[in-house]
């Protein structure tokens, strides 16, 4: 039942519109921060890495960083929203009297939409590496094209940012069985974040001001 679960929330996310809506919005964010960066607008200027190429792994990294915590807002929509969906509908009384396990019903539900997210999220990377490519921007600021510079940070950021804001919105809906908690809450992690980095960067000790943050920006 487990992998029927799954399977469902697959077909009923990449059947929807929205979905492929975020996608979208991801991968513009991408394509619009590496185009601020090469030049594309004069009046704006914004290099995530400093002195390095507009296209330097740690330049990458940042944005993509940058791009997955304002996801947040995402991750509370397609994640909350799989188990929320069944009290909304009024069919829940049908489950939980069904010989369907917690671990399947609720695992299947959460596997499942975390790997639709997942595939959201590659928007980030795939905005990022097209709008690189764009011919009218400045090359001289950009270094070759490295592939790893893209795979490394969505494995090493992007996917424990996901899979850590999916458990806190996962359980908000789950536990509330209301959307609202799980909006207010991105906001709230996200505002508060960014609030909490000015504390960060004030510790002396960087490995541990890197331990503490969440997101992995430090």
């Amino acid at each position: 039942m487990f992998f029927r679960i799954v399977g469902f929330e697959l077909r009923y996310y990449f059947q929807r519109i929205s979905t492929w809506m975020y996608f979208a919005v991801l991968a513009l964010f991408g394509f619009l921060m590496i185009n601020v960066s090469g030049g594309a607008f004069s009046s704006v200027a914004a290099n995530a890495g400093g002195k390095e190429f507009v296209n330097a792994p740690l330049a990458v990294a940042i944005w993509m960083a940058v791009i997955s915590l304002f996801g947040t807002i995402v991750v509370a929509a397609l994640v909350g929203n799989s188990v929320y969906r069944d009290y909304e509908s009024g069919i829940h009384p049908l489950f939980f009297t069904a010989p369907l396990s917690k671990a399947a019903y609720l695992g299947g539900r959460f596997t499942g939409s975390i790997l639709v997210t997942l595939v959201v999220f590659l928007g980030i990377p795939l905005g990022i590496l097209i709008g690189s490519l764009m011919p009218y921007l400045e090359r001289e600021r950009f270094g070759p094209t490295l592939p790893m510079a893209y795979v490394a940070p969505f494995f090493i950021l992007v996917l424990p940012n996901l899979l850590l804001a999916g458990a806190i919105f996962f359980s908000l809906a789950a536990l509330t069985r209301q959307m609202l908690s799980n909006y207010i809450g991105g906001v709230v992690l996200i505002v508060g974040y960014l609030m909490a980095q000015s504390l960060i960067e004030n510790i002396d000790n960087k490995a541990l001001a890197g331990m503490v943050d969440p997101y992995g920006m430090q």
